[in-house]
């Protein structure tokens, strides 16, 4: 489908967020826009602050950091909850930033869903009770 044909398919409030989204990741921001979701990790609020903070890095140490956790994730590979943490954990002591030391697995994980659109990961179907086991990353917010 060509832009001009997708661009007319949305609704105004998308619209209104590939607008302002364009500037950071050109026709990428139509991908964006198809996933933000009501609320959450996944909410407009939240994926625009995302954006902005990972393509306006403060320094140059956060700009390392910002490539260094965007090159070790690749989209589409199912990341558990340990794999993340280990990640993480592992790129922030490269980089020379301080140690998570509480609620070490909860902020690993906060700050891999700053970096990326992910998808939820169940060890059986959500519907038949199953267990949030990780996340797979379909979108990189870092232009």
């Amino acid at each position: 489908m060509s832009n001009t044909n997708f661009l007319t398919a949305l609704t105004p409030q998308q619209l209104e967020r590939y607008n302002a989204l364009h500037h950071i990741y050109g026709e990428r921001a139509a991908e964006l826009v198809s996933y933000v979701k009501g609320r959450g990790k996944r909410s407009w609020r939240t994926v625009q602050a995302n954006a902005q903070r990972i393509n306006n890095p403060s320094s140059m140490k956060q700009i390392q950091y910002d490539v260094a956790i965007d090159q070790s994730f690749d989209l589409n590979e199912v990341y558990s909850f340990a794999e993340i943490t280990q990640i993480i954990s592992q790129v922030r002591f490269s980089n020379d930033l301080p140690p998570f030391h509480t609620r070490i697995e909860s902020l690993c994980e906060t700050e891999f869903l700053m970096y990326f659109i992910a998808d939820d990961v169940y060890d059986a179907p959500k519907e038949l009770g199953g267990k949030l086991i990780g996340y797979k990353p379909i979108f990189r917010i870092k232009a």
